[in-house]
């Protein structure tokens, strides 16, 4: 268990720090497009590293997946989609000069909606906390609605685009690194009771 929770912590930590550090790389990017010569060659490196981003979100999420054998993240993201999309048809159906959308928001949106998800499932495995278990079902709810709403936004152009996903994934980032020291006391603090009640809430 205690191992579980040390790997946990880490990967939090790391993913936060590597969704800040994209934040931060796609705010200079933005800056750099603001000189017609390197706008596009800006905009095809954000659009790579999120994709990158998205990418890896989807392995580990796959791999997880695999080795716990738990199918109870998949039926979250689904059920998440579900939501999400219709949400987006709401704010679609409500933009009128909605033609077409933002490639790199769309991806943006996805990224969101697997770590809204990854909340909602993590609040579902401390769920001996009730606090924490709130918070995290209500920053996932969060992200997963900003994703939608971001997704809807094709009006913006690339360099307001590029802009308006680093601060998405500056906010993911933020939160996580935020929630991991919470996370961390919470579980250097669990008795034995909390302890059995972990294991019935993971299962």
């Amino acid at each position: 268990m205690k191992n579980d929770h040390s790997k946990c912590f880490r990967f939090i930590i790391a993913h936060g720090i590597a969704l800040l550090s994209l934040g931060g790389g796609l705010s200079l990017l933005a800056e750099l497009m603001t000189d017609p010569r390197k706008e596009k060659w800006a905009y095809i490196v954000s659009l790579s590293l999120v994709f990158v981003a998205l990418a890896e979100t989807l392995f580990v999420s796959v791999r997880s997946t695999l080795q716990k054998k738990s199918k109870r993240f998949l039926k979250l993201l689904l059920l998440n989609c579900a939501l999400m999309f219709a949400l987006f048809a709401v704010v679609w159906g409500f933009s009128a000069n909605l033609i077409s959308l933002s490639f790199i928001m769309v991806l943006a949106s996805f990224l969101g909606l697997f770590w809204g998800t990854w909340h909602l499932d993590m609040a579902y495995k401390v769920c001996v906390f009730p606090t924490t278990a709130k918070i995290l079902t209500v920053l996932g709810a969060i992200t997963s609605v900003f994703g939608a709403i971001l997704c809807a936004q094709a009006d913006l152009n690339n360099i307001a685009a590029v802009t308006a996903v680093a601060c998405y994934s500056t906010w993911i980032g933020a939160e996580m690194l935020v929630l991991a020291p919470v996370l961390f006391w919470n579980w250097r603090g669990m008795d034995s009771f909390g302890k059995q009640s972990m294991n019935r809430c993971s299962s």
